[in-house]
């Protein structure tokens, strides 16, 4: 997991969760915008300027992904991946 002091741009900081009867919760930074459903409909890219751009912000994000799905063992300091 991601600490506050191990953060990452385009990466929505977490910072708990909590069962509360059958529900599940998670406690994520604020995005200022409109709804992550806004976020589906939102006009394409069309110009040259635009593509570039989004699909730069896009690899700027495999790093921090990564990141978050590479689990080394706590035990070994040999960087052996965790299976």
């Amino acid at each position: 997991m991601l600490s506050h002091k191990d953060v990452a741009p385009n990466i929505v900081h977490f910072y708990g969760s909590w069962k509360h009867g059958d529900t599940y919760n998670l406690l994520l930074e604020f995005i200022p915008g409109d709804t992550l459903a806004s976020l589906f409909t939102a006009a394409h890219p069309t110009t040259i300027e635009e593509i570039l751009s989004f699909w730069f912000s896009m690899t700027n994000i495999l790093g921090p992904v990564c990141r978050i799905h590479c689990h080394t063992n706590p035990d070994n300091d040999d960087g052996i991946l965790l299976g």
